[in-house]
């Protein structure tokens, strides 16, 4: 997230992102700690089901697909995400990139270089 490499981790009780400097900062929830952060809305609820190529199943939503039936892109939650560079993985076939834009004001873009399934 921004310029360097950050985690983020969470339990169903709390959230925590952990800087490239090694800073340490939680919160009840993903897009509380994004906001607290950060200081921006980011659809961290979101991003859990789309980083892996699906919509969030509580939520509205459209998507469209490619030529292979994958998740090529996704409109949720005020949010259109793009998805590419799919690879398999354990019998998955999951995203290697995603970028999400809101309106004009903000772009977040993930990209995953190794899945490790648990």
């Amino acid at each position: 997230m921004g310029q360097g490499i950050a985690e983020l981790h969470g339990d169903g009780s709390r959230m925590a992102l952990t800087d490239a400097r090694g800073q340490t900062r939680t919160a009840p929830d993903g897009d509380s700690l994004a906001r607290l952060a950060l200081g921006v809305e980011l659809p961290v609820r979101g991003l859990q089901w789309w980083v892996v190529g699906q919509p969030r199943p509580d939520a509205a939503y459209r998507a469209r697909v490619d030529g292979e039936g994958r998740l090529s892109g996704l409109v949720q939650d005020g949010w259109d995400i793009e998805f590419g560079r799919y690879s398999a993985v354990d019998g998955h076939e999951l995203p290697g990139r995603l970028i999400a834009r809101r309106g004009d004001e903000l772009e977040v873009r993930l990209v995953v270089d190794v899945w490790a399934l648990r």
